[in-house]
């Protein structure tokens, strides 16, 4: 659904009522201005709106985005440019600590920050009827930490405790990429009505065990032995944490300095964690919302447009 305001003073508001011409153009203008912006900037020229897109001035099916096989083809065959510009630090999933069991990784106080890295090299998408999506990923990945480049492991056996450095790099041994599949699944928020994203499933595979190297005393040489006994844990360790990350990327993010409603807008019922929540799930926003100042591209036409700033909103909400 999509919907676009206008923020002005009353004289500017009558000085674009006063033309028809000028009203429209102010529109054209303006979508064009974000258009050619956001291309470059990945949408930064686009603030955030103080309260959110208010709910009863959006219009439901006022635009309709049908993606061809030509899109799917397009999006496989680039996937690497695609995500090349994904956020400063590139693409990366956090790994919680396991701290359960006798084979404990990222088990340390304060949390060491376990990280996976990747580097896309190719994917497959297929779509699936009536709302779903499978996806096949093929991924370098290389682990750290905040300690370095390695992940604090302490094995127990015995009434015995060893620590280790464990590092996982793909590129190691046999081939040099893994294999992330899942599914994606699309349903429509009944309390939002917009559309939110769900990974019903994620698997990694294709590990090898040359992958994964330990380091550190002498007795980490005697745990290198047993190695394929807890290369499972770190395995599902991976897929377990890999398909709540993709939802959380997703979610709206609210630093919890302010009212949930100024942060989060009104669709939202608290901020938690940092992220906008809508009762037990975090709110998504598969699209575009934000704040242009518009005045900028409409001043040479009249100065007293100077301050004119336009609220768009164009969210996933629905089937065609």
């Amino acid at each position: 659904m999509r919907s676009t305001r206008f923020d002005n003073d009353d004289t500017q508001r009558a000085a674009l009522r006063g033309s028809s011409f000028l009203w429209h153009a102010a529109v054209a203008l303006g979508l064009l201005f974000c258009a050619q912006a956001c291309s470059g900037q990945g949408c930064s020229c686009l603030a955030a709106i103080p309260g959110g897109f208010p709910s009863e001035e959006r219009i439901g099916g006022a635009v309709q985005l049908h993606i061809t096989d030509r899109g799917l083809e397009f999006f496989e065959q680039n996937v690497d440019a695609l995500f090349s510009g994904f956020g400063s630090e590139g693409l990366f999933f956090p790994l919680p600590p396991e701290c359960t069991g006798d084979t404990r990784i990222c088990c340390r106080n304060p949390d060491p920050g376990c990280r996976a890295d990747l580097e896309l090299t190719s994917a497959k998408l297929t779509p699936k009827a009536p709302s779903s999506m499978a996806f096949r990923l093929r991924s370098k990945l290389r682990t750290s930490s905040d300690l370095g480049d390695w992940m604090p492991l302490k094995v127990s056996a015995l009434g015995f405790g060893v620590d280790c450095r464990v590092v996982v790099d793909t590129t190691r041994s046999g081939k040099p990429d893994l294999l992330l599949s899942g599914e994606l699944a699309l349903e429509v928020d009944e309390q939002t009505g917009t559309t939110r994203l769900n990974v019903s499933r994620a698997e990694l595979s294709d590990f090898d065990d040359g992958d994964i190297s330990l380091s550190g005393n002498l007795a980490c040489n005697v745990v290198n032995l047993f190695k394929p006994m807890f290369m499972g844990i770190i395995v599902d360790q991976f897929s377990d944490t890999l398909g709540q990350t993709i939802e959380e990327q997703l979610c709206l993010s609210c630093p919890g300095q302010d009212s949930v409603e100024l942060e989060c807008g009104d669709m939202a019922t608290a901020c938690q964690e940092g992220k906008c929540m809508v009762g037990a799930r975090c709110l998504q926003t598969l699209g575009v919302e934000g704040r242009a100042r518009l005045g900028e591209t409409l001043e040479p036409f009249s100065s007293r447009l100077v301050d004119v700033q336009m609220d768009a909103s164009a969210l996933a909400g629905g089937w065609a």
